[in-house]
């Protein structure tokens, strides 16, 4: 079998003519592929490898958009040249992700998690943000905030919702024309005309040209030195960001979405946890109930009552997306707080059919030694809202982990969802928390014999506030 082929000679662009290239190739390594359109040279893995053709598309959508002079209008002389290098590569991985390149499931070469550990170590929030950037809806994104959130479950979180940011960024620019036909659908792209145009375009001032779509890489740019001037604690101004460009995107919505069918997949839970739920009642010779009246001849000190023991269970929901997730080091602290707890995960990958967006990762007292990986997006927030309840025992507590955004099938957000999911937190009783810690925290509270109030966050919440 011959290698795989890349031509971007064959390649059209509005702002220059094609010519031959130099095609080299490479290791499937990070840092190793390059695109130099000034010398119309190339190198990429020859491969026939998913990675390698995640890689492969990532390099020729470079040679299909990336402008050759990259130039700032006078507004952005302050934008730093350096972040358009990492804006760029968000803009082009977005752009191999919207042809059906599964750049979330492939994309990684294995030091994402050891290089998050590492800047995150060093307190290096400049190459964090960088990094998050580059690697924003792949699959090497999980892994880095997985090696991250070793270290620092905050800094983590800033940075999936950084992440979050940056995603509502592309969809406010690439709003298809007919809501209809949502993201990545198979069978109709959305519009990427706006940030993959080669049109020329003249800055006032330059006699050279750049490109239409070189503008959304500015703009990305220009959120990502913000982003780093404000430091490691830049919640607040990207969770204002973000709810300002989905409350946009819902202000826009025509369309009514759906959820993804709910897919569950099996998964082995070998381990076991010590702990684990037993029984809820436990003999008691005082009470008002005589309900074991034979243990008047069978139990020495004749306890016919028992009591109610507090309960060491309950099941958390966990939200797996792209923004969120979860490691073998939260499971333990959420089973060391509740050790009978069932733990469900939860993501759908936009578009996709037959795909499993659900599963058990601990139930009744065993656990999986392998986490499964999100699908990057939410989809079935309402089903698996629903498969969770049908796991509860009694009155445990339902909890819910996730920033209250919810989304249909194509990982879009529509108000209709939103206010299902809304309906179901009020008649289910679930307590909704933002992370794992918070869940941890809310397991020990039901431990200590208090109840968990219904609760709701993000959208969910404001709507449970106005009703």
């Amino acid at each position: 079998m011959s290698a795989p082929t890349v031509l971007p000679e064959w390649l059209h662009r509005g702002d220059c003519l094609g010519g031959s290239w130099t095609v080299l190739r490479g290791p499937a390594e990070r840092g190793e592929a390059f695109t130099d359109l000034d010398n119309r040279r190339m190198r990429v893995p020859g491969a026939d490898d998913e990675m390698s053709r995640c890689v492969r598309a990532h390099e020729m959508m470079h040679a299909k958009v990336s402008p050759h002079e990259r130039l700032l209008p006078p507004d952005k002389s302050h934008v730093d040249r350096e972040l358009l290098v990492h804006a760029e590569e968000f803009r082009v991985n977005q752009l191999v992700r919207a042809i059906g390149i599964p750049v979330d499931h492939h994309l990684r070469d294995g030091s994402e998690r050891s290089s998050g550990r590492r800047m995150a170590t060093s307190g290096n929030w400049a190459g964090l943000v960088c990094a998050t950037a580059g690697m924003s809806g792949t699959r090497s994104l999980r892994d880095l905030l997985t090696g991250v959130s070793a270290i620092s479950k905050d800094l983590a979180f800033t940075l999936r919702l950084l992440d979050g940011a940056l995603q509502g960024l592309w969809k406010s620019w690439v709003q298809p024309s007919d809501r209809s036909d949502q993201y990545f659908d198979s069978s109709k792209k959305v519009d990427t005309e706006p940030v993959a145009s080669t049109e020329p375009l003249t800055f006032e001032g330059e006699s050279r040209a750049t490109t239409r779509g070189w503008l959304f890489t500015i703009a990305v740019a220009e959120l990502l030195q913000i982003t780093i001037a404000i430091g490691s604690d830049a919640n607040t101004y990207l969770k204002g960001l973000r709810n300002n460009l989905r409350h946009q995107e819902i202000e826009d919505e025509c369309a009514m979405g759906a959820f993804a069918p709910l897919i569950e997949r099996e998964i082995p839970r070998p381990r076991r946890v010590d702990g684990a739920l037993g029984r809820r009642r436990r003999p008691a010779d005082v009470g008002r109930n005589p309900r074991h009246i034979n243990r008047m001849l069978t139990d020495p000190e004749r306890r016919v009552f028992d009591r109610r023991r507090a309960s060491r269970g309950g099941v958390v929901l966990i939200d797996q997306s792209g923004s969120m997730g979860i490691d073998r080091a939260d499971l333990d602290r959420i089973l060391q707080a509740a050790p009978g707890c069932t733990v469900i995960g939860y993501s759908h990958s936009p578009g996709s059919e037959g795909v499993p967006n659900i599963w058990v990762i601990a139930d009744r007292g065993r656990a999986v030694d392998t986490i499964p990986d999100g699908n990057l997006g939410n989809g079935v927030d309402g089903p698996a809202l629903r498969f969770a309840a049908r796991h509860r025992r009694n009155n445990d507590p339902l909890i819910w982990v996730s920033d209250g955004y919810v989304t249909d099938r194509f990982d879009s957000v529509h108000f209709n969802l939103t206010h299902e999911c809304a309906a179901l937190v009020a008649s289910l009783g679930v307590h909704q928390v933002e992370d794992l810690d918070a869940a941890r925290s809310a397991l020990e509270s039901v431990a200590r014999g208090r109840r968990l109030p219904t609760r709701g966050v993000g959208p969910i919440g404001r709507l449970l506030e106005a009703a």
